[in-house]
């Protein structure tokens, strides 16, 4: 997909899905009212939804290249899509060595359509379409060997057990460190408290789960590790601006290109 300098598509309110953008050629450019950066060719970035957002041909450039999916993902994706954030709603990473493999399933996936009618071609797109985001979930960890390997034992510990009743003492224990040298790891690598990252990683993943299953909200909110259906609902609607019945109408609603 070539477009020209005039290239522009902004959402004041973001999408209703993901969408996730790779640089093949030329310049492009993303960003919010609060400022964006060029992508260059062998970029990808995510955009989550509900998040405000923008992208264009970058200034100067007389194309871009690239391509693009707009997906609801499957209700196990949450860790291929947990890359590190650069911005709200948006996470960016330099594919390397996994560039020509992720625009080669890219290819495939316009073979597939993730939306077709047919049940056979709906799972071909979407298998295609999570084997390119696997490589570059791939590509991002390989941005994140200087991070603190406790650190990286204490989120995967969490996102093994989000279920679980599990706070920062239990996340400490699992890597071998004290909770008050987690929390300081936490705050200078990822910008928030254990408890907050916890937090945000069920909300995610709740969002998943209301997309894509038909699981009532109570049992949505027992399997990300709220006891109580009135507090997710709280919390949900302070991180998401929508109550959980509302974003699983937002989610199911035909997202346009």
């Amino acid at each position: 997909m070539f477009e020209g300098p005039g290239y522009r598509v902004a959402r004041a309110k973001g999408s209703t899905s993901w969408l996730v953008i790779v640089t093949v050629s030329g310049r492009g450019w993303v960003g919010s009212a609060d400022g964006g950066d060029d992508l260059l060719p062998g970029e990808a970035v995510l955009l989550a939804p509900n998040h405000p957002h923008a992208y264009r041909t970058a200034e100067g450039s007389e194309f871009w290249e690239l391509r693009w999916a707009h997906f609801h993902p499957r209700s196990d994706w949450g860790p291929i899509l947990s890359w590190r954030d650069s911005g709200p709603g948006l996470r960016r990473t330099k594919l390397e060595a996994e560039f020509e493999p992720v625009v080669q399933a890219f290819e495939a996936v316009r073979l597939h359509s993730i939306r077709s009618a047919d049940v056979y071609e709906e799972r071909l797109g979407m298998a295609t379409l999570e084997s390119a985001l696997v490589r570059i979930r791939r590509a991002a960890a390989d941005e994140e060997p200087h991070g603190d390997p406790r650190l990286r034992k204490a989120v995967a510990f969490a996102l093994r057990h989000l279920q679980d009743p599990i706070g920062p003492e239990e996340m400490a224990a699992a890597a071998a460190i004290s909770p008050s040298r987690l929390g300081a790891l936490f705050r200078q690598e990822i910008g928030v408290s254990p408890r907050a990252f916890i937090e945000r990683q069920r909300i995610a993943r709740a969002r998943q789960l209301l997309a894509m299953t038909d699981l009532p909200v109570k049992a949505i909110a027992a399997e990300v590790g709220f006891a109580s259906e009135f507090y997710f609902a709280n919390r949900f609607r302070q991180a998401t601006g929508l109550s959980p019945t509302a974003s699983r109408a937002s989610a199911r609603r035909p997202s346009q290109p």
